[in-house]
């Protein structure tokens, strides 16, 4: 059926004049190597202007699939010597039979595989072929500094195709799906606008560029992944992440510091993950934005971050200040955001909170004494069993102090011991130096001679807590660090 159709348009084109029937001389048509690359006849024409184009004619039924029955792979181009000027508009088509004169047939320019051997000292601006799909290679290391690209055709840049180049703006049609491994690297680039159909960027495609201060990511709906290296050792400003991609790769925008570039390091200042609920993030590679000592302040991660690799954002994550495991939509979101932003919590890892841990004594007075301002305590020797120099030590001296707690007995503070539900919200409750609440309350379980009883009456009617549900409070459950934080968060928000 294939067979059929394809003959069914030669004899078409044929009809209308645009191929003659020796056109279909096999010595013409080349073939495609193993390597994806044309064999057969080169054909070598020249312009009126003097220009030599190189190249093959090529049926469209093999690798490169295109609208037409037969287009042009171009090898190379050859300027006239005496050539001065700076622009250089392509031509659209190359004849079928460049050997043959008596034929007008032409064939349209689908893929660059090469262009100057030699780039010509005075060429700074290049206009593509209007029906050019792919570009493979040609441009790098040349004095181009403005390309116009296909606006409808163009789908794919090559590896290495605009490597070294002297371009310093670029802006993608929308049909443009693939940019290949280092495309761009080493370029002059300063801005770039990627279109709405971009797929697939290869590794480095944008690494050292040392100017490139703007990268507009807004139209991309299709691209997956940021692969490694893409824009490692740019100068770029702000990065916004577009919602549909999965994955930043290793060193994706890492920069090396002035050392490497005065701007690399220090020009990145602003970092947009995405939406928290819309982004399709999850994976972030070791040292993906690493060296951007710029960076600083609190992070959101989108809600669907499920990895995030060793110096992701620094050399220790030291910027993300929030966690992987604390979800938007979680009641103790709010509680856990604010307690990372005011430095009473750092989390249990760099990049996780565990919010379902047990919380312990040492934990729960120290974040409380850091929710306090951490004020210096008279002394340190407060229990026998809080460690000198430990994290907590201070915390507890100031809750001794403080009458916030007289430990557990036999000059013990029991620091490792898990805290329960009814010392977590007498602990908040003697820390508020708040008056006894008239009112009991309505939990079953709660005595009314409790040592406990005050501080869930007040919990309660402060709506620090409103139990587990059916009527209970559950003083002797622990208390995980989700509750005790979320329990600090409304007893000092209000």
């Amino acid at each position: 059926m294939k067979k059929r159709m394809i003959s069914l348009l030669l004899c078409v084109v044929m009809l209308m004049g645009l191929l003659p029937t020796s056109a279909l001389a096999a010595e013409i048509i080349t073939k495609i190597d193993e390597n994806d690359q044309p064999v057969g006849n080169m054909q070598n024409w020249t312009d009126a202007a003097g220009f030599q184009y190189w190249y093959f004619v090529h049926a469209t039924t093999d690798v490169y699939a295109t609208t037409d029955a037969y287009y042009a792979i171009l090898s190379s181009v050859t300027a006239p010597a005496d050539w001065s000027a700076d622009t250089l508009t392509m031509p659209d088509t190359l004849p079928f039979d460049a050997a043959n004169e008596s034929t007008s047939a032409q064939v349209f320019i689908r893929v660059i595989d090469g262009l100057f051997a030699s780039w010509p000292e005075s060429l700074t601006s290049v206009t593509l072929p209007s029906k050019a799909e792919i570009i493979d290679y040609g441009f790098g290391s040349s004095k181009l500094t403005s390309v116009t690209f296909p606006e409808n055709t163009l789908k794919r840049i090559g590896d290495s195709a605009f490597s070294g180049c002297s371009l310093t703006s670029v802006t993608f049609p929308d049909s443009l799906e693939s940019i290949g491994a280092s495309a761009f690297s080493s370029s002059k680039l300063q801005s770039v606008t990627f279109g709405s159909g971009l797929k697939t960027l290869g590794a480095s495609a944008f690494a050292s560029c040392n100017s490139l201060q703007t990268v507009d990511l807004s139209n991309v709906t299709k691209l997956t992944e940021i692969p490694e290296n893409a824009f490692k050792n740019c100068a770029l400003a702000s990065v916004t992440i577009p919602d549909c991609v999965t994955a930043i790769g290793e060193s994706a925008f890492y920069a090396q510091g002035a050392a490497y570039n005065e701007l690399s390091g220090t020009a990145l200042r602003s970092l947009d993950l995405g939406g928290r609920e819309t982004s399709q993030l999850q994976a972030i590679g070791a040292y993906a934005f690493g060296g951007n000592s710029g960076l600083t302040g609190t992070l959101t991660l989108p809600n669907s971050v499920r990895t995030i690799s060793s110096g992701a954002f620094m050399e220790d994550n030291s910027m993300l200040n929030f966690f992987v495991d604390v979800p938007a939509d979680a009641y103790y979101y709010d509680a856990v955001l604010w307690a990372a932003e005011n430095a009473i919590t750092s989390g249990t890892t760099d990049t996780t909170f565990s919010p379902n841990a047990p919380c312990t004594r040492a934990q729960i007075v120290t974040f409380l004494w850091r929710a306090a301002g951490s004020p210096e305590p008279k002394g340190t020797q407060s229990f026998g069993d809080v460690t000198a120099g430990s994290y907590y030590e201070k915390a507890v001296a100031w809750a001794a102090e403080n009458g916030i707690t007289g430990g557990t007995g036999d000059g013990k503070f029991s620091p490792g011991a898990t805290c329960t539900r009814a010392q977590a919200v007498t602990f908040l409750y003697r820390a508020s130096s708040a008056s006894a609440v008239s009112s009991s309350a309505a939990f079953t379980d709660v005595a009314p001679d409790a040592y406990y009883a005050d501080a869930v009456a007040w919990a309660a009617e402060n709506e620090i807590t409103g139990g587990i549900g059916g009527g209970l409070f559950a003083p002797g459950s622990n208390c995980t660090r989700a509750q005790i934080v979320t329990f600090l968060y409304r007893s000092i928000s209000g």
